[in-house]
C-alpha cells in the first residue's frame, strides 16, 4: 500500500503546475475502496500468517450503524457526514463459544482504538463504537482479529463534509 501512495505522490508530483485538484465523486471514491480492500485481502492472502482459528462464514454480520438498539444495528452506514459524533460497528459470530474476537479502529491506516470482546455462546452479537471529531475525514477500518491476531473481517466507512 506504501508504494502505491509513493506511486500516486510521484504522478502528482510530474502533473502540470496548472494541474486543477479535483475532488473524485461518490462512485470513484467507493471504487478506490474496494481497490483497497481487494489490496489488503490479496496481501493477506499472500503473506504467512498463523492459522485462522475461525472461518469468514462464522462472522454472519459485520456492519456499522448509527445506533444499536436491543442488540441490533439500526441502519448500515457506508458514509458519514463529519457532523456525527459517535459511529458504532455490529458483528454477529456463530461457533465461536469461548473465543475471544477484537474489533480494531483504523483511520486512515493508524489504529485508533482497540475493544476486545470474550465470546459466551454459540451465537453471539457484539459492537464496538468510536467517538469521531469533525477533522477526521477520510477513510475508516474495523478490522475484526481472532485470539491469535488474523483477521477475520474488514469493514471500511468513509466521513466526509457535508
Amino acid at each position: 500500500m506504501n508504494s502505491l501512495n509513493n506511486q500516486i505522490t510521484q504522478n502528482n508530483a510530474n502533473q502540470p503546475r496548472n494541474f486543477k485538484k479535483i475532488r473524485p465523486s461518490y462512485g470513484a471514491r467507493v471504487l478506490s475502496l474496494c481497490v483497497a480492500l481487494c489490496s489488503f485481502a490479496f496481501t493477506s492472502a499472500h503473506a504467512e500468517v498463523s492459522p485462522v482459528t475461525i472461518t469468514d462464514a462464522d462472522i454472519v454480520r459485520a456492519q456499522f450503524t448509527s445506533a444499536i438498539q436491543q442488540k441490533e444495528p439500526t441502519d448500515n452506514v457506508v458514509l458519514l457526514s463529519n457532523n456525527n459524533e459517535q459511529i458504532y460497528f455490529f458483528t454477529e459470530i456463530k461457533n465461536y463459544n469461548g473465543g475471544k474476537i477484537t474489533h480494531r479502529w483504523e483511520y486512515q491506516g493508524t489504529v485508533m482504538a482497540e475493544v476486545s470482546f470474550d465470546i459466551g455462546g454459540p451465537r453471539w452479537r457484539i459492537h464496538s463504537s468510536k467517538k469521531l471529531k469533525p477533522h477526521w475525514t477520510g477513510i475508516w477500518s474495523v478490522i475484526v482479529l481472532d485470539e491469535t491476531g488474523s483477521p477475520l473481517k474488514i469493514s471500511s466507512f468513509e466521513v466526509i463534509e457535508p
